[in-house]
Order: C-alpha cells, then structure tokens, then sequence
C-alpha cells in the first residue's frame, strides 16, 4: 500500500502544480463560418473580409484594420487567418480587443488602415454578432467589463449575447460559429457593447 500512495501522489503532484501555471495566450486563430446573403444581393466583386478592431479608448468611431482574406463571388463559407496577435493599438486599454469582422469590396482598405464609422454604409456585410476577441488574461479588463473574464488568454471568437438592463455582452464561441451576412449593412444588426 505504501508504494502505491507514493505512486499515486507522485503522479498527481506535475498535475496540481501545473494547475498553477498561467495558460499561454493563443496567439493566432482561423476564423471561419458560413455566408448568408440578403434578399437581391449578392458578394461583390473583389470582395475580402476584414477584421476592423474597435479603438474605444481615445476613438470610439475609428476602426484599425488587421486581418483581411479574400472572398470569391461563389462563396458559402469564409476563412481567415490571424497569425499573430493584434497590433497595440488596437486594443482597449491594452488589454482587451474586439474585432469586427467586416466585408468590403475596397481595394484600398487593408491591414494598419482606419475605417470611421460613418464609413460603414461602404461595407458590403458582416458578422454583426460575432467578433474576433483578444485578450490578455488580466483580470484587470474584467472589472471594466464583464464579460471579459470568460474568455481564455490570446484569440477567441466571441458570439453576441443580449442583456437586457446593460449593454449587450460577448460569449466564447466555435472558432467556426461565424454568419458572415452580405447586404445591407444597416440591416445587420450587431452587438451593442457600449
């Protein structure tokens, strides 16, 4: 008996203590999921996706641009692929990123570009429930916003959950869970987290 407690406790202890150990940020992420198009429209020539994150902070109507993959006129599915974290400055606080994931026939807008606001009638889609979500797992981010503190260190694709005394939430998501919606873009209706 003695030889199998010490067995036992030798194989639990690399267990307990690795549960110590912070969980090592997910720095890239494919993105993908399906295309749903609006009653006569169709995915515009030269279309691409583009993930415009939101800058909040100091411009709350500015998006920067990091991420962007084509998408052929054929298409019912999308992918894209973030092989690094998000620019600084692309981050709220420097702690928490929220990436819009966005469709435009532009050839002109692509990574470390801006896109206001007010420029979104030019987008020809998006995934208005859904988000890129990066962060860096300090709890700090969590006392700003709550829903925060559901997401693991790194990338994760977060799903729009409404609330209905405070501004709507995100959840974690499949990393393919994403309806991509092609039309109107003032008939999308996406989350509203501020």
């Amino acid at each position: 008996m003695p030889l199998q407690r010490f067995l036992f406790a030798a194989l639990l202890l690399p267990v307990i203590a690795c549960g110590d150990d912070p969980i090592a940020p997910r720095e890239s992420i494919g993105v993908s999921g399906s295309i749903t198009l609006q009653d006569g429209f169709e995915i515009p020539p030269g279309a691409r996706v583009v993930v415009g994150w939101f800058k909040g902070d100091d411009q709350p109507e500015l998006f920067e641009i990091y991420g962007e993959a084509s998408l052929p006129q054929t298409s019912t599915t999308f992918s894209l692929t973030l092989a690094s974290p998000p620019p600084a400055s692309a981050m709220l606080g420097g702690l928490l990123g929220i990436g819009f994931i966005l469709v435009t026939a532009d050839a002109e807008l692509g990574d470390g570009d801006f896109l206001e606001a007010a420029d979104f009638d030019a987008l020809a889609g998006a995934g208005g429930q859904f988000a890129v979500i990066w962060t860096d797992g300090d709890p700090r981010i969590a006392q700003e916003i709550d829903w925060a503190a559901d997401f693991a260190p790194g990338y994760s694709v977060g799903r729009g959950v409404p609330r209905q005394d405070d501004f709507d939430a995100f959840e974690p998501a499949p990393d393919g869970a994403v309806i991509l919606e092609i039309g109107d873009i003032d008939a999308i209706e996406f989350v509203d987290f501020t």
